[in-house]
């Protein structure tokens, strides 16, 4: 697949959601209407995408429900490119400069715990 298949409009709105949400198995009328786009157009270009292989279609009764495919040779590049271009920037996604950490690899101080090890006190959630 090339790139050229990233230029509509359709497809960034599709790649930039389901990068975003890779876990996401939504059918057709789901898509269409959670990000705006019209139901034909969408169609075809899901079938594009599924005959190169970057989503995949299961299917449950009566329903078609499409997701990206972690599988996919080249899904970290594109993913890494479409979630850039969106602006999004993860840790996991795009890698640290040298010699810089994300929040999630720096160590805590001595006897400062963060937010999520500090355990609850009783009553209060």
């Amino acid at each position: 697949m090339t790139l050229s298949l990233f230029k509509s409009s359709i497809s960034q709105t599709l790649l930039r959601h389901f990068f975003a949400h890779p876990e996401a198995q939504l059918y057709i009328n789901e898509i269409a209407k959670t990000l705006n786009l019209d139901k034909r157009n969408l169609v075809k270009k899901l079938k594009e995408f599924e005959t190169a292989g970057l989503f995949k279609k299961q299917t449950r009764g009566n329903l078609k429900l499409y997701s990206i495919n972690p599988q996919y040779p080249l899904y970290n590049e594109y993913r890494r490119i479409v979630l850039a271009a969106a602006g999004v920037q993860s840790p996991a996604v795009i890698p640290a400069k040298a010699g810089i950490q994300s929040p999630a690899v720096i160590p805590a101080k001595a006897g400062i715990q963060s937010p999520a090890v500090i355990p609850a006190k009783a009553g209060i959630q």
